[in-house]
C-alpha cells in the first residue's frame, strides 16, 4: 500500500500547498493499518499559523493498494487538520 498526501494552507491572500512525504505499508489481506505522515518543520510552523489565525488547513490523501494478482485500486480522502 502506498499513501502520498498533499495539505493545502491557507493564507490571508493566497492558500499554498505543500507536499508530503509518501508512506509505504505492506499489509496482508483484511489487515488495517494507520499511516502517519510526518510534517516538515515549514509545513507544521505554516499549518499552526493558519489554525491560530482560524483558518482550516485541509489535507488530500491518496491511497493505493495492489494485490498479488497485480489489480490495483486507489481511494482519495480529504481531510481537515484540527489545534
Amino acid at each position: 500500500m502506498v499513501a502520498t498526501a498533499t495539505l493545502n494552507v491557507p493564507k490571508v491572500s493566497a492558500a499554498k500547498r505543500y507536499k508530503l512525504k509518501k508512506v509505504t505499508k505492506a499489509l496482508k489481506a483484511g489487515e488495517k493499518a494507520k499511516l502517519k505522515f510526518k510534517l516538515g518543520k515549514k509545513v507544521r510552523k505554516a499549518a499552526k499559523r493558519a489554525l491560530a489565525k482560524g483558518k482550516k488547513p485541509k489535507a488530500t490523501i491518496k491511497v493505493s493498494a495492489v494485490d498479488g494478482a497485480k489489480n490495483s485500486t486507489s481511494k482519495t480522502l480529504r481531510v481537515k487538520l484540527k489545534k
